[in-house]
């Protein structure tokens, strides 16, 4: 289980170990190392986001999460990274001229 984001031509993966006997340590660990990282674009970003942080900071509230929950954390991160990416390439082509 991990998390993997692709900035500036480059991904950021932080991925754990398979373990027979998991009481969450883990998936706390690797949630820290994310939401610790410059690359974490902060609770607000994404539904997503905001889970990992919860997880990072160990709410009481939540668990640790298993496979599919993280992947939809991961998943709701990409989504919102990619609309912002065609908002980014939309305003550009909008700000280019046109020759007629």
């Amino acid at each position: 289980m991990g998390f993997a984001a692709l900035y500036q031509n480059a991904f950021f993966v932080a991925r754990g170990q398979s373990v027979q006997k998991d009481d969450g340590t883990q998936m706390y660990r690797l949630a820290n190392i994310v939401a610790s990282s410059p690359h974490y674009q902060g609770p607000d970003f994404s539904w997503g986001d905001s889970e990992l942080y919860r997880r990072a900071i160990r709410e009481k509230k939540v668990g640790p999460g298993n496979s599919n929950s993280w992947i939809k954390f991961d998943t709701s991160h990409h989504m919102a990274w990619t609309v912002l990416e065609v908002a980014e390439v939309e305003h550009a082509l909008a700000a280019v001229p046109v020759e007629v």
